[in-house]
């Protein structure tokens, strides 16, 4: 089919909605796209223009002539997606070849990427078809499909925000959840939402108390204007706090924190206002008192609160959550959004005793109060969600939640949701997780995100599950996330084990992949609950391992290689392909792997590259520069 559209980014966004992607999921992997290629389908990896003396025009009208033969072997990332790996151009090339296009066509990449979603990450792709959250399809394609060394929450934040760009753009403005309420980029319709959106603001966003400012990032633009709106903020104290914060900081005061939630802010840093609009979706910008004014049911009386009402005193205003807890956005304590015990007293949280509470108008209320002394408590008066120790409401009252925030547990599988109360949600996968957030009357008490065995986070499970799906990890033990291969010990990334197999794969999930020899090899990612966990590559020449393997061909860890701690004269097998100038260094050139020589080491636990290798006389290996620390072995 023609593609439908009067730019590349309309073309992709229609081709991928036609296509069964959601908006959010087509937003996500558009975002994705955006931070790799630019949506330049010819585009050609900066660094190998130089080193292959080519541009992006050039280089593919060499690919397509046959004129350029190494297309599939050069390690060069290229189009779209920047596809890299050897068999995943070759995939891409043979695709071309049979449409009889251009290794630089649009609708055929694009129709390529679809094929290559579907066959070799189909949980990537089920999530894009299914998911109502930028961030989650963003997440999704990062970990699991794109996979950059950079994988961190900066990283994850823009490519969101990138994607969170094209929603604005092409989305239909209508686009809401049907799951009731609304998505993290969408219009705030319930209070459960409002409530759940001001918790997670609370406990996964850097924020700082900044008067006058709904959730602008401190970036320099941003410090300089909110360091001189306000005589609060103009005080040298907190000029030097507001200079002090890092730009992925959103600032915020009491009752802007509200507004800005109501006013679309989804921690966006690369907009101005972190993605918030200003006096919209029906919310005028008032202050706190008059907030409070606008309220249905105003009340005195705390034995009887709804989740998501406002809580206020003279001059302040906060938002109830449920289980006696209220969330801020006060200068007090810790100067920030925090979560509080509102006017009871709960281990591990401050007190702020309320005046009134009431329902503010733009949201919708399920008519379900509780009372906040008792709300969230066992019968044994065990407090909140700090250890874990709270009981659900499940008629009994003597229940309680078994596992806490921030604890790494076992997700045997099942489903995951939107919301704690959410009546329906999509099927994952089993794998390790953590808890990044506990809701105890919830009827899915536990928010739990997927972590690789570093504790990283990867794609999968993310949301809210039920009690009965997860457990603790033992340790010590294969339940614990042993390798199942030859060994009850533990792997870990960087670990040289003995590959005893002969097929690698592209990705953890693909259904075929081609032969490779044996021999030893280093972890260099994992992805619980794979059907190829391990990606590991060779370290001598006796084998050719360069990908995704399954746990059982794998063998025991080295412990000589574990305990080698590499210091200035050692000789190592350099396996990577870029060395860089500095141990900072953002981008470097490629370079051959071969035998070399550790000359400098700079700041080991802080330098992206922190080792000087030089090639050795007679080695095949033309490095020269600083290098990663899981770019060579222990010759």
């Amino acid at each position: 089919m023609s593609l439908r559209g009067k730019n590349n980014a309309e073309k992709i966004w229609n081709f991928l909605t036609d296509n069964g992607l959601t908006a959010h999921g087509a937003a996500g992997l558009m975002g994705n796209l955006q931070a790799e290629s630019g949506l330049v389908p010819n585009n050609l990896q900066n660094t190998y223009e130089k080193s292959l003396g080519m541009t992006d025009a050039a280089y593919t009208a060499a690919v397509d002539s046959g004129s350029y033969a190494n297309f599939v072997r050069d390690s060069a990332g290229y189009g779209l997606a920047q596809w890299t790996y050897w068999s995943r151009k070759e995939a891409l090339l043979n695709y071309a070849r049979s449409r009889g296009a251009s290794i630089g066509d649009l609708e055929m990449q694009l129709g390529f990427l679809l094929k290559e979603l579907a066959e070799d990450f189909a949980g990537v792709l089920a999530t894009l078809k299914k998911t109502g959250s930028i961030l989650e399809a963003s997440n999704a394609v990062l970990l699991n499909f794109e996979r950059p060394a950079n994988q961190g929450t900066s990283v994850q934040n823009t490519r969101a925000g990138y994607g969170q760009t094209f929603f604005d753009q092409f989305a239909p403005k209508t686009t809401t959840s049907n799951k009731g309420g609304t998505t993290m980029s969408g219009k705030i319709t319930t209070a459960a939402e409002l409530a759940q959106r001001a918790e997670n603001a609370a406990k996964n966003y850097k924020t700082l108390y900044v008067m006058g400012c709904f959730g602008a990032p401190m970036n320099d633009a941003n410090k300089k204007r909110y360091t001189t709106n306000h005589s609060y903020n103009k005080d040298p104290a907190r000029t030097k706090m507001i200079n002090a914060a890092s730009a992925d900081t959103f600032g915020f005061d009491c009752v802007c924190f509200i507004k800005g939630l109501l006013w679309g802010w989804c921690g966006d840093a690369s907009k101005q206002y972190g993605g918030a609009g200003y006096a919209i979706n029906g919310v005028p910008d008032i202050g706190a008192d008059s907030m409070i004014r606008v309220c249905s049911g105003v009340s005195t009386d705390f034995s009887k609160i709804e989740i998501g009402e406002a809580v206020w005193m003279e001059g302040h205003i906060g938002l109830y959550i449920g289980g006696g807890l209220a969330v801020e956005c006060t200068p007090k304590w810790s100067n920030n959004v925090q979560i509080t015990a509102c006017n009871n007293t709960r281990s591990g949280y401050n007190t702020r005793n309320w005046t009134k509470h009431g329902k503010l108008p733009y949201v919708t209320y399920t008519g379900k109060s509780e009372d906040v002394k008792t709300a969230g408590k066992s019968t044994g008066g065990s407090s909140g969600n700090t250890g874990g120790s709270t009981g659900g409401n499940t008629g009994s009252g003597s229940s309680s939640l078994k596992f806490s925030v921030g604890q790494i547990v076992n997700f045997s599988g099942g489903y995951h949701y939107t919301s704690a109360n959410a009546s329906s949600g999509p099927a994952v996968k089993a794998s390790r997780a953590k808890i990044t957030d506990v809701y105890p009357s919830g009827k899915h008490p536990y928010h739990a995100r997927a972590v690789n065995e570093a504790g990283s986070f990867i794609g999968g499970v993310y949301g809210w599950v039920d009690e009965k799906t997860l457990s603790a990890i033992s340790t010590g033990s294969s339940s614990g996330g042993s390798t199942g291969g030859n060994t009850s010990k533990e792997l870990k990334v960087g670990d040289i084990v003995n590959f005893t197999g002969s097929v690698h794969y592209a990705s953890e999930d693909a259904t075929t992949g081609p032969a490779a020899k044996p021999g030893k090899a280093k972890i260099t990612k994992i992805v619980k609950g794979g059907k190829h966990p391990y990606h590991i590559i060779h370290v001598d020449s006796s084998s050719n391992v360069y990908g995704w393997v399954d746990a059982a061909d794998i063998g025991a860890a080295d412990p000589a290689a574990e305990s080698w701690t590499p210091a200035v004269g050692d000789i190592v097998n350099f396996t990577g392909s870029v060395h860089y100038a500095n141990a900072n260094a953002a981008t470097g050139p490629s370079c051959k792997p071969g035998k070399a020589k550790i000359t400098q080491i700079y700041l080991p636990n802080k330098s992206k590259h922190p080792y000087h290798l030089k090639a050795i006389s007679g080695s095949s290996s033309t490095v020269y520069g600083w290098v990663d620390r899981d770019a060579f072995t222990k010759s």
